[in-house]
C-alpha cells in the first residue's frame, strides 16, 4: 500500500505542532520542531533526512525546508498502519498479539455458545471484519459463504499467527513504499532494489527458518530419520536444484522448438514511466546517473507487478482467441528503483511472430501512456534468438536465471557489484513484495514431472507412464512434454495427470489407501492430496514413492512422542484447487449476509470444533496459551 495515497488514521490524529520551549523562531524551538518531524522516521533513515533538510535549508531557504520536513512528518503520522513506521520486529509482534487478543475477546460468550445459529456466526464474522478494517488489515475473503468457510475466516481473525503475518507484511511493504517515494533511497547509487534494512530483516528470517528446520527431524515408516533442513536441501528449496530444474526445462523447450522449426524471441517489457520513482542514465564507461522522476505517481512494486500481469493476461487471451499457443518462461526482476520488469523467452511458429508482436505492443505499450518520451524505445523490446550449433536460447536466459536465484557464475551485475550480493537483494525484494520470479508459459505442468521423478520402474506401469517416467528420471523435459501431447497441449488434454484423494483425505503409504486427514489449523477440510499419476486414456492410477512422516524435536529422546502431527511429505500441487461447495461433497449454501439460503448445521457443531462430536486436535488455544517457540520462525 503506497504511502502517498494513505488515508489518515483516525486512531492517531494529533494536533498541529506547537513549541513547548520558547517562542516560535528561536533556535531552541527550531531544534524541537526538527526533532518532532524526525520522530516518526525510522532511525536508520534519520541521518540522511537530516542531511537533505540542511541542504534544502541552504539552497531553498528555511521556509521551504521546514515545509518539506513537516509534510513528511505529517504523512508518516497518518499512514494506514496499526504500528508506527519505526517499529521493530518485536514491536510488530507485540502489537499483533494485542490485536489477536482483542479480536478473541470481541467474540461474546453468547455468540460462541450459540454458534449453531447462522445469524450469530454472521454477526461474529462481520464484527471481526470491522475490527480488522479499523486496524487497516484486510479481512479474509469469503467466496462461497459455506459454514466451514465462514468459520475458517473467523478462526483466522482470532489467530495470533495470522495477525503477525498480516501486520508484519503490511508494515514491511509500507516501510519500503516510504523508502521509495518519500525518502528516495532505493536506487542504484544508494540501496538498489530494496532497502538495506529489509535485506537484513530477510536474512534474519532465513536464519530463524534454518534454525527452526534444524531443530525438527522427520522419521518415516522405514525408520529413516533426517532433519527438516536436510530434507529441504533435497527439494527445490535448494537454490542449486531450483536453478538446475529451470535450466533443464528451458533446454527441453528449446529442443522441442528446434525439432518443430519454431522461432525463439526474447522479449523485455516494463512499466510506464509514472510507475518508476527514479530515472537512471546509463552510458558506456561512465557511472550510472540517477535523478528523481517528476511523473512518479506512487505506484508500489507490487502494484506495478499487477499491472504487468493484467497486460499479459490480455495478451494471452488475445492470442488464445486466434489459436496461437506459446511456450517458454517469464522472469520478473527489479529495476534499480524496485519497479519490476519482465523478460520472456517465448517459442512460437514462424507464422505467429507478427500477431505476437502486435499483441505485446498493444497491451504493454499502446494502451498505457504510449506517447511518453522513450516509450517506444524502452517499454517493449523484441530480440530474435538464433538456435543453431553456435547459438542457444537457453544460454541467453541462463544469466537471468542465475542472477535471480544465487548469482552462480555471474561475477558482476549491471552496476558492477558482486552478483551473489545482488541475488540476495533480488530475493529480498521478491519476498517483501510477494512477486513470483519465475513462471512457465505453456507446455506440460511441472507437478506431474516431479511426481514421475519419484517413481521407480514397475511392471504394472502402462507404456505411456513408463516412457514418461523414464524421460522425467533422465531430466529429459522435451521427452516428457512429447509424452504429454506436445508444447501446445491444454490441461484438459494431458496424457498423464496427477491423481488425488478426495477432499478431507490423505494417502497412507502403509495401507496404500486413503485415510481421513485432520482438519487444518482453522478447522477447515484439507484439500485433496496428491499420491501419484494417472494415465488419462486408460484411467489407471499409479502411486508414486511416498512416505508417512512423524515430525518431532531433534533433541527429543522420546522417539515415540511426536512434536507435531504431520501429513505425508508431498510435493507442491500446482493444479487448480478443487472447488468448494457441492463439487467438494459439501452442500453449497451461503450465509444470510451472502445469499438467500442457509442450510441447517449439524447438531452440536460448535464454532471452533473439528466435528459435531470431537473438538479438533489441530485447533489452536486462545492467544494466552501459545508456546513461544511456535513463532520463532514466522
Amino acid at each position: 500500500m503506497t504511502c502517498r495515497r494513505a488515508r489518515p488514521s483516525r486512531l492517531r490524529t494529533q494536533p498541529p505542532w506547537r513549541p513547548t520551549a520558547g517562542r516560535a523562531g528561536t533556535r531552541r524551538a527550531d531544534e524541537e520542531f526538527v526533532a518532532y518531524c524526525l520522530a516518526p522516521i525510522p532511525s536508520e533513515w534519520r541521518p540522511e533526512v537530516a542531511i537533505e533538510y540542511e541542504f534544502r535549508r541552504t539552497a531553498k531557504g528555511e521556509t521551504a525546508a521546514n515545509t518539506w520536513l513537516r509534510e513528511i512528518g505529517e504523512r508518516l503520522r497518518t499512514l494506514p498502519l496499526p504500528v508506527p513506521l519505526p517499529a521493530t520486529d518485536d514491536d510488530v509482534q507485540a502489537k499483533a498479539d494485542r490485536l489477536a487478543r482483542q479480536a478473541f475477546e470481541r467474540q461474546s460468550p453468547k455468540r460462541a455458545a450459540n454458534a449453531s445459529n447462522g445469524a450469530s456466526l454472521i454477526g461474529t464474522y462481520l464484527a471481526l471484519c470491522a475490527f480488522c478494517t479499523d486496524n487497516f488489515i484486510e479481512p479474509p475473503a469469503v467466496k462461497d459463504g459455506t459454514v466451514e468457510e465462514v468459520q475458517g475466516a473467523v478462526a483466522r481473525m482470532v489467530c495470533r499467527k495470522w495477525w503477525r503475518r498480516q501486520v508484519g507484511r503490511l508494515h514491511q511493504r509500507t516501510k519500503e513504499a516510504c523508502a521509495i517515494e518519500l525518502f528516495g533511497i532505493v536506487h542504484a547509487k544508494k540501496q538498489k532494489y530494496v532497502t538495506n534494512a529489509n535485506v537484513r530483516r530477510w536474512e534474519r528470517q532465513k536464519r530463524r527458518n534454518a534454525a527452526y528446520l534444524e531443530g525438527l527431524e522427520a522419521v518415516n515408516q522405514h525408520d529413516y530419520a533426517a532433519t527438516l533442513a536436510e530434507l529441504a536441501e533435497k527439494s527445490t528449496a535448494n537454490p542449486a536444484i531450483r536453478r538446475g530444474e529451470l535450466l533443464a526445462r528451458a533446454r527441453g523447450f528449446e529442443e522441442i522448438a528446434r525439432g518443430l522449426e519454431h522461432t525463439a524471441f526474447f522479449i523485455t517489457v516494463t512499466c510506464p514511466s509514472a510507475m518508476h520513482a527514479k530515472r537512471a542514465v546509463y552510458r558506456k564507461g561512465k557511472p550510472v546517473r540517477v535523478r528523481d522522476n517528476p511523473s512518479f505517481d506512487g505506484t508500489t512494486p507490487r502494484e506495478a507487478q499487477q499491472h504487468l500481469c493484467k497486460a499479459w493476461a490480455k495478451t494471452r487471451a488475445y492470442l488464445q482467441r486466434r489459436g496461437i499457443r506459446l511456450y517458454g518462461f517469464r522472469i520478473a526482476e527489479p529495476h534499480q528503483d524496485g519497479a519490476p520488469h519482465w523478460h520472456l523467452l517465448l517459442f512460437m511458429p514462424a507464422a505467429a511472430v507478427k500477431p505476437v508482436r502486435e499483441a505485446v505492443t498493444r497491451y504493454f505499450l499502446t494502451q498505457h501512456s504510449p506517447d511518453e518520451p522513450g516509450a517506444v524505445k524502452n517499454r517493449v523490446k523484441f530480440v530474435p534468438i538464433k538456435m543453431d550449433a553456435t547459438h542457444s536460447a537457453t544460454g541467453y536466459i541462463l544469466k537471468y536465471i542465475a542472477k535471480n536465484i544465487d548469482g552462480y557464475k555471474v561475477q558482476q551485475d549491471l552496476f558492477g557489484d558482486d552478483a551473489i550480493e545482488g541475488a540476495a537483494r533480488v530475493n529480498a525484494w521478491a519476498s517483501t513484495w510477494g512477486i513470483r520470479q519465475f513462471q512457465q508459459i505453456g507446455g506440460a505442468p511441472v507437478g506431474v514431472w516431479r511426481e514421475l521423478r519419484r517413481m521407480e520402474a514397475a511392471p504394472e506401469h502402462t507404456p505411456l507412464i513408463e516412457t514418461a517416467r523414464q524421460a522425467a528420471d533422465a531430466g529429459d523435459w522435451a521427452g516428457y512434454v512429447k509424452c504429454q501431447g506436445g508444447p501446445a497441449v491444454a490441461r484438459k488434454d494431458l496424457a498423464v495427470s496427477l491423481t488425488k484423494t478426495r477432499p478431507g483425505e490423505r494417502w497412507c503409504p502403509i495401507a496404500q489407501a486413503p485415510e481421513p486427514a485432520p482438519l487444518t489449523r482453522y478447522g477447515e477440510t484439507r484439500p485433496a492430496g496428491v499420491y501419484g499419476v494417472l494415465d488419462t486414456a486408460k484411467d489407471r492410477a499409479f502411486e508414486s514413492r511416498r512416505f508417512k512422516w512423524e515430525i518431532r524435536r531433534a533433541t527429543s529422546t522420546d522417539k515415540a512422542r511426536p512434536a507435531r502431527a504431520a501429513a505425508p511429505w508431498t510435493r507442491v500441487n500446482n493444479c487448480t484447487p478443487q472447488p468448494s461447495g457441492a463439487c467438494a461433497g459439501v452442500p453449497s449454501a451461503a450465509l444470510d449476509g451472502f445469499a438467500d439460503t442457509w442450510p441447517a448445521p449439524a447438531a452440536g457443531l460448535s464454532l471452533f470444533s473439528a466435528s459435531p462430536v470431537t473438538p479438533s486436535t489441530d485447533w489452536f488455544p486462545p492467544p494466552d496459551h501459545y508456546p513461544p517457540e511456535d513463532f520463532n520462525h514466522v
